[in-house]
């Protein structure tokens, strides 16, 4: 990468982490690298902006997910 390109992507960087972050990596990656960044952001918002009982919201999703992560894994 030039010089000037770093420059405009460090300077992007600052207001745009993710984004600009995930050009890093190969374009393969980018969709699963955004999947765990929806979900990071997913946990992010239930745990600080969801009105009421916030550990309730983040048990109900960790409820819903749950059978997802288990059927995915081997052996089960």
């Amino acid at each position: 990468m030039d010089p000037a390109s770093a420059r405009s992507l460090a300077i992007r960087a600052r207001t745009e982490n993710f984004p600009v972050a995930s050009l890093l990596f190969p374009r393969a990656l980018r969709p699963h690298l955004r999947a765990i960044y929806g979900f990071a952001r997913l946990v992010d918002m239930l745990g600080d902006e969801v009105a009421g009982d916030r550990l309730a919201a983040l048990d109900e999703l960790e409820a819903e997910l749950t059978p997802v992560t288990a059927a995915s894994r081997p052996g089960r």
